[in-house]
């Protein structure tokens, strides 16, 4: 048996960690079931674990169905047998003999029910840090790595719980160190079939992240009077970012600059790791289509735009010769965000 005392730690543990000491008796039997079925090669069906919450008694019962013909004398008993210790039985019904175990059985168990508890609580941990952190989806937080799985995805951990950054969400020019600690978004809390497959989902390499850095920094955005319209990144080289304000007084490239370039420079400060360093244009959004488009390539100046076809969004954009190579960008990066932050097919040519 596992003694009194132990049971009133067991009550006194589960108050604390908020465990139910119900939970750890039925894991403790269990455990005692799987390791006799596999001692005594005996069916998992006929065998049962009872504990006595009360004083810690184990027993061990083997149940023998009662049939007419015995072929399996260990699984099975007569039904005039079984009518003698039991007079209402019939054929059909299970009757339990008491095979408990002497000796130090008790001890076993016992050890058992220590692991099981240091389980239990390491579980009750987790469940209360994935708890803390149902109502801070769409945050960032920090998390450590712990290893490069074999798919590539990132295993990271966050007080205790897993967290996976996957392969597609990963900063493809970042290399990640064990141990080291990477900003990311926090995006979901994902449950499989067992408590052991619950995760967090984070990502890192996505318009997400850096939206999710934003309303951090910039409370006029996380407050409405700010708001991120669209945004077109290439994750660990160069973002932009188009912003509209919803207040007339407001001015929203300000706001997310900040006084003295503030605010966008703690923004990049969660891009950056190791040496890679990511660059962020603050775009002003328009609903003019022809000031949005000559915002969006920002830093090079449009001298004239001309909309060949609305329906297909075709757009022919002049700059100085001079500055073709500004507007078109290092392997047309600049025109390629340009295009996708508004939407547009965007061509430039020089004037």
């Amino acid at each position: 048996m596992i003694n009194e005392e132990f049971i009133s730690a067991l009550r006194q543990i589960a108050a604390e960690r908020h465990i139910e000491v119900k939970s750890v008796l039925d894991a403790i039997a269990e455990a005692v079931l799987v390791s006799y079925v596999k001692e005594k090669d005996i069916p998992r069906e006929n065998l049962e674990v009872q504990i006595d919450e009360n004083v810690g008694n184990i027993k061990v019962y083997l149940l023998k169905e009662v049939v007419k013909n015995v072929d399996d004398f260990e699984l099975q008993i007569g039904v005039d047998q079984a009518k003698i210790l039991y007079p209402d039985c019939k054929v059909g019904d299970f009757i339990k003999f008491d095979i408990t175990p002497e000796g130090d059985f008790g001890r076993v168990a016992a050890q058992s029910a220590r692991q099981i508890i240091k389980q239990k609580i390491a579980e009750a941990e987790r469940e209360k840090v994935f708890d803390s952190l149902s109502n801070r989806v769409g945050t960032i937080i920090s998390v450590q790595v712990e290893k490069i799985l074999p798919n590539q995805d990132v295993q990271c951990s966050y007080n205790g719980v897993r967290a996976i950054l996957k392969k597609e969400e990963r900063v493809a020019s970042e290399y990640y160190r064990i141990g080291e600690s990477i900003k990311v978004l926090l995006t979901g809390i994902v449950t499989g079939d067992s408590k052991d497959y619950k995760y967090l989902e984070v990502v890192r390499g996505s318009e997400k992240f850096l939206r999710g850095i934003f309303e951090l920094e910039v409370p006029e955005i996380s407050a409405g009077t700010v708001e991120i319209v669209s945004i077109a990144r290439e994750a660990g080289s160069r973002s932009k970012v188009a912003v509209k304000s919803n207040a007339p007084a407001i001015d929203p490239r300000g706001s997310c600059i900040g006084q003295r370039g503030s605010r966008i420079s703690a923004i990049l400060n969660y891009l950056q790791f190791g040496n890679v360093e990511e660059k962020v244009d603050i775009i002003e959004y328009s609903d003019d289509i022809e000031t949005f488009i000559k915002n969006s390539l920002q830093p090079a100046e449009v001298k004239k735009i001309e909309i060949v076809d609305k329906k297909s969004k075709l757009v022919k954009v002049y700059v100085d010769e001079d500055k073709l190579s500004l507007a078109i960008g290092k392997e047309g990066q600049n025109v390629r965000l340009a295009s996708k932050l508004t939407g547009w097919d965007i061509e430039v040519l020089k004037i």
